[in-house]
């Protein structure tokens, strides 16, 4: 955009006067209203608006994609710390269980949201999993060794396990088929 020459104009502000353009913003400098000055003010330039503008939206688009990637992180975490206490505290009542079972073997199965460790003379309990949590499976993997797993939807590590070997950690016992 070019702008106008220095000279006198028709001032902006008021009409009966003339304001001196010095070719890049208008002085303080005024005389009385002549007819021949020219018609037009300059225009000033929008540039600086413009670049502003997208240096705004660039940020709000930077600042926004960080905060989804924020979100989403921390979701998952959440989700693996709540598979990985649900796994913790189900292989807890496992073992307390199996200390006064030690000649026995429990049935572990699912019952709406929680886990129930029953004994075959009638020992029970009952895990609450944490929300988003599934059950996945018990398995035994040798003379008083076993292996647990839960679910978690949205994460990486769908599957949490614990295993009397290894412990706690993301991954699925199951044996194969």
């Amino acid at each position: 955009m070019t702008t106008p020459p220095a000279g006198w104009y028709i001032n902006p502000d008021d009409a009966t006067q003339q304001r001196y353009w010095d070719g890049s913003q208008w002085t303080t400098h005024v005389a009385p209203g002549e007819p021949g000055v020219a018609a037009l003010a300059p225009r000033r330039s929008r540039r600086g608006l413009v670049a502003s503008i997208i240096a705004l939206v660039a940020l709000v688009l930077v600042a926004g994609t960080w905060f989804i990637w924020l979100f989403f992180d921390q979701r998952e975490a959440r989700a693996e710390r709540a598979a990985a206490d649900s796994v913790l505290r189900v292989a807890n009542e496992i073992t307390t269980m199996g200390i006064d079972h030690p000649d026995q073997s429990p049935m572990v199965g699912q019952m709406g949201a929680s886990v129930v460790i029953e004994y075959p003379d009638g020992a029970a309990e009952v895990v609450s999993l944490n929300g988003g949590v599934s059950w996945g499976g018990y398995v035994e993997t040798g003379d008083h060794q076993w292996c647990i797993w839960v679910r978690v939807d949205g994460t990486p590590n769908d599957e949490w396990q614990y295993d009397t070997l290894s412990g706690t950690g993301p991954g699925s016992c199951q044996l194969a088929d």
